[in-house]
């Protein structure tokens, strides 16, 4: 069983996305090079041909960023309110926030979470807007905590 720390929820929250940036860059780059190559030369067929490949191809990064920006969009979201509900829990419970782990790290109805060695089961109400925490016990003692 998976145990996800504060620290590692809330260092997910900062990944950047590098690898996308460097292939829309490439992308683009291509797109301008056969646009320039297309517009001095205009008689090549060759020329022409790259360029509406290069279209056709940041049309499809695009399509392909709109996605991940949303999908960034909720994963944020998530990341925001599974971090504020640690605090909230740390704040209640009146322990440091570097003691308090997940099973997930984002906030789900019925998720466990970890304060110290103590284990609870997590009820959300109506909206995510209030939580009852049950005390339990875990079978499974082969515990892994993430914390980078």
């Amino acid at each position: 069983m998976e145990f996800y720390t504060y620290k590692f929820i809330e260092n997910q929250a900062q990944i950047n996305h590098v690898f996308e940036y460097v292939i829309s860059f490439f992308v683009l780059s291509g797109f301008f090079f056969a646009g320039v190559k297309y517009m001095r030369d205009r008689l090549k067929t060759k020329n022409r041909d790259l360029f509406i490949i290069f279209v056709l191809l940041i049309i499809l990064v695009i399509g392909f960023r709109f996605t991940d920006y949303k999908q960034s969009q909720t994963d944020a979201e998530q990341t925001s309110q599974m971090i504020a509900f640690l605090k909230s829990v740390a704040e209640e419970n009146h322990v440091s926030k570097d003691i308090i782990s997940a099973d997930s790290p984002r906030i789900k109805n019925e998720m466990i979470i970890c304060i110290g060695d103590s284990f609870y089961q997590v009820n959300f109400f109506s909206n995510y807007s209030a939580y009852e925490l049950k005390s339990i016990s875990i079978i499974n003692s082969n515990i892994r905590f993430i914390d980078k």
